[in-house]
């Protein structure tokens, strides 16, 4: 099986075929293609949304935690998803975490989208 670093360059050989160009460097934007590490952000963070939205299954209802459920403190971050304190480093790539990290960069307006397809169509837009 190949690992997330194996395969970006995977996909930038396939642009550069497609494209019969000599570098990857602009034929990401001449063919429309997102690299795959936005491409995860952005589905992590739709699950997020999901989850926030009450559009997933019942097992992962309390998958994630407001930091006004952790504490009364009113701040600024109050709103956002709480960050769980991973022991290992490891930690901090599991969904719980990046999700919650990746979820917590989105502006407002994006977080607090109306719908499912509005929130995607903002989120292809932004730039992680």
């Amino acid at each position: 099986m190949l690992s997330q670093a194996h395969l970006q360059p995977l996909q930038n050989r396939a642009a550069r075929i497609v494209s019969r160009r000599d570098s990857s460097k602009d034929t990401f934007n001449v063919l429309g293609w997102v690299e795959l590490e936005t491409r995860r952000k952005r589905h992590k963070c739709t699950l997020v949304y999901k989850y926030l939205n009450n559009l997933v299954p019942k097992y992962l209802s309390d998958y994630f935690t407001r930091n006004y459920n952790m504490h009364n403190y009113s701040t600024r971050r109050r709103t956002d998803l709480h960050l769980p304190k991973p022991k290992l480093s490891l930690a901090k790539g599991t969904f719980r975490y990046s999700g919650s990290a990746f979820f917590n960069l989105l502006p407002r307006s994006i977080q607090n989208a109306e719908s499912l397809s509005s929130f995607r169509v903002s989120i292809d837009a932004y730039h992680f």
